[in-house]
Formats: structure tokens, C-alpha cells, sequence
């Protein structure tokens, strides 16, 4: 629980405005009880073209050596063409703040604590900040990457409906296999179809 150190005095007004969007939007929140939260975590500001990126530590406080995070599997370019034939279609989503959209366990937000206490003065007399806590996947925490994926697969999966419903623009009957050593493979034609 190792206190934050001071802001630079030519960077504290960037930094403020980093730290009262992410108060605003409730991804981190001033904590119900006074021992809720148990370790805090180290944030640190990088310079990013005219503006600065605000890097919250996960390492510094050891939490990232408490955790785990399995491997999982990101398609990369050659893997998503694979799957594309003639008349398909394809969309790219950027979602902005991937991690922020998604919760962070209740057990996590106890250690994902931040010291914003040397902004406290900055902020209305009702809304006095010190130490508060992260509710989302942070960047910097081990396991977000795998958090963030494996919710948005979820979503994506809900979103894609029911696929035995006719109407249903995305419904398909059955899986056709097009894979080499086939007698009937074609090579211009993805390898899995449905």
C-alpha cells in the first residue's frame, strides 16, 4: 500500500483529465468501507503524441505474480482469410477501451486499488478522492487480455442468435469440410463451410 508518487507539475492537469474520465465512467469507484481495499497498484504517465497514456502497474505491487492467465488462441490474418470464399463477408471491430468494457471479478477489485490522493483538491468538496478501486479489466493486469476475449465471445455469440432460426440471417443447416488430402478438396474454396 505503498503510496503514489506526486505528478509533475506540467503534466498534473493530463493526468487529471485521464483520472476524472475514468471516475466519470464508474470504471474505478471510491470504495464502500474503509478496509476494502488491500493493495494498491502504481500508475505512471507516458507520453503519447501531443497527449499521455496513464500505464496502471500490475507488477509493481505483485499482483500480476499472484495470478493466472491461460493462453488462448487470436486469429491472425492468414487464419481469417482461410475461412473466406467468394460472395462471404467480413467485419473488423476496434472496440475502443476493449478491457473497460468488460467486469472485473468482485475478489480482484479488493487488490486492484489506486491512490488518487493528490487530486483529492481538484474535484468538488462532496466527491474527496483518495484511494479507490478498479471495477473493470484494467490494462496491466495479467489476466485482462483473457477476461476481455472470452466475455466479447460471449457477446458475439449471443449477438449471433439462434442459427437454426430461418429468420435469422446468419443461420446455417451443417458443416461442410473442405480440407487437402480430400479427394473432393478445392483449394479456393475455404477449408470449413457452413
Amino acid at each position: 500500500q505503498r503510496p503514489s508518487r506526486p505528478p509533475s507539475t506540467d503534466k498534473r492537469k493530463m493526468i487529471l483529465d485521464k483520472i476524472t474520465k475514468v471516475l466519470q465512467r464508474g470504471y474505478v469507484v471510491i470504495p464502500s468501507a474503509l478496509n476494502y481495499i488491500k493493495s494498491l497498484i502504481d500508475y505512471f504517465e507516458v507520453p503519447k503524441d501531443d497527449d499521455i497514456r496513464l500505464v496502471y502497474n500490475g507488477t509493481s505491487c505483485g499482483l500480476n505474480d499472484a495470478l493466472w492467465a491461460p493462453n488462448f488462441y487470436l486469429p491472425t490474418p492468414a487464419a481469417a482469410a482461410r475461412v473466406l470464399g467468394y460472395g462471404y463477408y467480413m467485419v473488423d471491430i476496434d472496440l475502443g477501451e476493449m478491457f473497460l468494457n468488460f467486469p472485473l471479478h468482485e475478489t480482484l477489485q479488493r487488490f486492484s486499488g489506486v491512490d488518487f490522493s493528490h487530486y483529492s483538491g481538484d474535484f468538488c468538496e462532496d466527491r474527496l478522492i483518495g484511494w479507490v478501486h478498479w471495477t473493470r479489466c484494467w490494462m496491466g493486469l495479467k489476466p485482462s487480455p483473457y477476461m476481455a476475449v472470452r466475455f466479447y465471445y460471449l457477446a458475439e455469440e449471443f449477438a449471433r442468435g439462434n442459427r437454426r432460426h430461418d429468420d435469422n440471417a446468419l443461420c446455417w443447416d451443417f458443416v461442410k469440410l473442405n480440407l487437402p488430402g480430400d479427394p473432393t478438396y478445392n483449394a479456393p474454396l475455404p477449408r470449413v463451410m457452413k
